[in-house]
């Protein structure tokens, strides 16, 4: 049996909340494919015969344009323009499951990740 550990952002579980998560990721960074949901990362482990020993999850606060600088994204770069509108729009009602509020002249998000701690080799 071999143990790994697993920590991952985690998507909205409603429908609306996940593409709108999902489009953000991906103006943002092009090379994102997709934010998982819990439900979709706990039935792969289970597909996988993989045991959770330990999860826990985490919000995690930071500042969009520490996001996207890390992104290598500055503030003038179109994608940041665009990644920004489609938060700020969201804002309203948390469509995208970002909790985002604006502080000053940046945006403070969440970020919801799962760590997960998996056994494998079960029978």
């Amino acid at each position: 049996m071999s143990a790994g550990s697993f920590v991952d952002t985690l998507s909205p579980e409603s429908d609306s909340k996940f593409d709108l998560h999902n489009l953000i990721e991906t103006t943002r960074d092009p090379s994102h494919t997709l934010a998982l949901r819990l439900t979709t990362f706990l039935e792969t482990f289970e597909n996988l015969r993989l045991e959770m020993v330990h999860q826990s999850f985490k919000r995690r606060q930071r500042s969009f344009t520490q996001w996207m600088l890390r992104a290598g994204l500055e503030p003038g770069h179109r994608r940041y323009k665009e990644t920004r509108k489609l938060l700020e729009e969201s804002i309203p009602g948390d469509r995208a499951g970002y909790s985002a509020q604006v502080q000053d002249d940046d945006i403070a998000i969440v970020h919801h990740e799962g760590m997960f701690l998996l056994i494998g080799g079960r029978s």
